[in-house]
């Protein structure tokens, strides 16, 4: 069994945390903001009803625009549900993830419709499960994603190794730790491909 250095694993999440990039709307710089002061302990914190109410009220101003719950421009209120309900999970866990699920549907019904614009949702969906410890549903979007990004930007593209890189992080959580190495050693040589040896 290998054993691992926990900065390794510290590098791996921080490269997952850089590699995701949303379209981002007024409501969800706002939260991410509001993240950045929980996580800080600056100021009080919103509560989980109020921070959903302000996040949910864009959603449904944008549905109305749009007369439509199934489109790409949606995508980015619904991120900041994602992230509202995997942020709050230690204080409701059963309902945040309930409604997590929810909007990860939501998510992967317009990525179905619109495939090469909404590629990146998978990641966050990914990301959703992880953070609950559901990392067989985690994989399995992982998965779908290095299709994607197959797909889309080639084997030896950054959006291909950010793939390679996050399915290292599930696969070491359930203890795989040789495909752990397998999924960091081919992602590092794509990123030294990509950026070279000092970056």
């Amino acid at each position: 069994q290998l054993v691992f250095n926990a900065k390794m694993l510290q590098l791996a999440e921080l490269m997952k945390l850089l590699t995701q990039s949303p379209p981002a709307s007024e409501s969800l710089i706002w939260f991410e903001l509001q993240i950045k002061v929980k996580r800080a302990k600056i100021l009080p914190f919103l509560k989980l009803e109020e921070a959903e109410k302000r996040l949910s009220q864009e959603l449904h101003s944008k549905e109305a625009e749009l007369k439509s719950t199934v489109h790409v421009a949606l995508i980015s209120p619904l991120l900041g549900l994602l992230k509202l309900y995997r942020v709050y999970r230690d204080e409701d866990a059963a309902a945040c993830k309930r409604k997590g699920e929810q909007i990860v549907q939501r998510l992967l019904e317009i990525h179905s419709k619109f495939p090469d614009d909404a590629w990146f949702v998978l990641q966050y969906c990914e990301d959703f499960f992880y953070f609950f410890g559901e990392y067989d549903k985690s994989l399995e979007l992982l998965k779908k994603q290095l299709e994607e990004s197959k797909r889309l930007f080639g084997e030896h593209s950054t959006e291909y190794a950010a793939a390679l890189n996050n399915m290292g992080i599930v696969l070491y959580y359930q203890g795989e730790y040789k495909e752990t190495m397998k999924c960091y050693e081919q992602a590092l040589v794509i990123q030294k491909q990509t950026h070279g040896d000092n970056h």
